[in-house]
């Protein structure tokens, strides 16, 4: 009898085992699934579950309007997946859904933790997402009110002009006194774009804008210098300020409905660094 007892008890045992690892068993090989589980127009949350390589859907419309920019934030426990946006900014209403045409207005290859923010041209713009490495979790695309201060990576002077939204945006510093440009970034955020140049040891930032931001001055630089002084360059009043007199550390001016702005920053300790008017006229005429 005592060897019966024994004997359920570990049938028993062994049933629960084959249990436990067939319930495993089943739940990782779930069915795959890879699809949109929440769209409001202003936020979209892209779903895989298993999702295999290569599976794709496209969805519309995300809306975006004056002042807002869209946020991508990667969930996935695991995998890739890549988001693209695509749209026919400000030529069509929210209820039209956008062609794939072209070039996508953002990619997003997203991997977990990964994060992006996009500028966008007011308009609505289709999503596609494709899984790149077998994905489980999640990618939100959400379309927030921009940060006045975020910054946002461009691939040119012209291409940070299109996605601040000011058009047209063309500098060329290679007139500068100081030496060959050695490094070049560009960047933007709503209403304003920038190029930044390092030449010899110093960093030039030069910035084009509407004229309402921040009063005029798109320096966003609030530092109290010891000279202060205007300039007259071509008919316009380029109003100057830095630490030694007639060197510009920052320059700013407003022309045709937009505000410019150039600063100029000592990149190997001299903080005191300014531009020599020279130097500042040659990029004032190199402007667009």
């Amino acid at each position: 009898m005592k060897m019966n007892k024994t004997y359920n008890r570990a049938m028993r045992i062994a049933v629960l085992v084959m249990l436990s690892v067939l319930l495993i068993a089943m739940t990782s090989c779930s069915k795959p699934e890879f699809k949109m589980s929440e769209n409001t127009g202003k936020l979209m949350v892209v779903e895989a579950k298993n999702a295999a390589v290569d599976s794709m859907f496209m969805v519309g419309s995300l809306e975006v309007d004056t002042g807002e920019q869209v946020v991508l934030t990667s969930n996935l426990e695991k995998g890739s997946v890549k988001i693209e946006l695509f749209g026919t900014p400000e030529e069509q209403s929210a209820d039209e859904v956008p062609e794939l045409d072209g070039e996508p207005d953002v990619m997003f290859n997203a991997g977990p933790d990964d994060m992006q923010a996009h500028t966008l041209t007011p308009g609505t713009y289709m999503l596609k997402a494709t899984v790149i490495e077998k994905a489980t979790g999640s990618v939100t695309v959400e379309v927030k009110q921009a940060d006045p201060e975020q910054w946002n990576t461009a691939e040119s002077p012209d291409d940070a002009g299109e996605k601040a939204g000011i058009g047209l945006f063309l500098i060329d510093p290679s007139g500068l006194s100081l030496g060959p440009v050695t490094n070049a970034d560009f960047q933007y955020m709503e209403g304003v774009a920038e190029a930044h140049f390092g030449v010899a040891a110093v960093d030039i930032y030069v910035r084009k804008g509407l004229s309402d931001i921040d009063e005029g001055d798109i320096s966003f630089d609030n530092n109290e210098y010891k000279y202060n002084w205007t300039v007259d360059i071509d008919g316009t009043e380029v109003k100057c300020s830095g630490n030694r007199e007639g060197e510009a550390t920052k320059s700013v001016w407003s022309a045709n409905d937009y505000s410019y702005a150039v600063l100029a920053y000592g990149a190997g300790g001299d903080d005191d660094f300014g531009l020599s008017e020279e130097d500042l006229t040659s990029l004032f005429r190199n402007i667009q």
